[in-house]
């Protein structure tokens, strides 16, 4: 199938890309990896009039340290937090879990913003964010806020975000000195969406 018709929008600037989702509200969506939005598009799952590309956006290519979260722009790939020195150092089970995300030509486009918008009970992010109580940062054209996970995810594909709002960032607290980590995925074939997965921490 193809998608249904649609305006297509390519903003250099959040500024800009907030200022088109304030004006066309309900009737847009933004895409980044696209790795979930165009299957649903073709499949007319989704039907959004605008859609609203956001891979231009250098203010949301980043992951930085602060004093006691590292945080990562909604942009950021699932290879580049795989490969990332900083992630592997500061909060080590965040590169271990990218790596069973898909296949790599999908942690190549997917972006970690992209799977908390999306919600999906059988991704990665998500769990992870409610694990740790991640922070997750949202922005309209006229105000910004910040949402912890167990309060973003209210349900199956469905979040705590707004019309108009883009989730830019996710903030996730260091790990403890003494405290250890785990996960496991269970899918049919290497790449398959998990049937079951864990995380889990320990801290002694």
């Amino acid at each position: 199938m193809k998608p249904a018709p649609f305006i297509y929008h390519a903003p250099q600037s959040l500024g800009d890309a907030l200022a088109l989702l304030a004006t066309h509200n309900d009737a847009a969506r933004p895409l980044a990896g696209g790795q979930s939005l165009v299957p649903m598009m073709n499949t007319r799952v989704a039907r959004p009039a605008h859609l609203v590309d956001i891979n231009a956006l250098a203010e949301l290519q980043f992951s930085r340290e602060t004093p006691d979260t590292v945080e990562i722009g909604a942009l950021v790939r699932h290879r580049e937090i795989e490969h990332s020195p900083l992630l592997r150092r500061r909060c080590p089970i965040l590169p271990a879990v990218a790596a069973t995300i898909g296949h790599l030509p999908i942690r190549e486009r997917g972006t970690i913003g992209g799977s908390l918008a999306l919600a999906d009970p059988a991704a990665q992010w998500p769990m992870l964010a409610l694990l740790f109580d991640a922070r997750i940062d949202l922005a309209t054209s006229t105000a910004q806020r910040s949402v912890a996970a167990r309060d973003f995810f209210v349900g199956v594909y469905t979040t705590a975000a707004a019309a108009g709002e883009l989730l830019t960032a996710v903030a996730f607290p260091y790990r403890q000195g003494g405290e250890g980590w785990g996960f496991r995925n269970f899918t049919r074939r290497h790449g398959d969406f998990a049937i079951v997965s864990v995380a889990a921490t320990v801290l002694l």
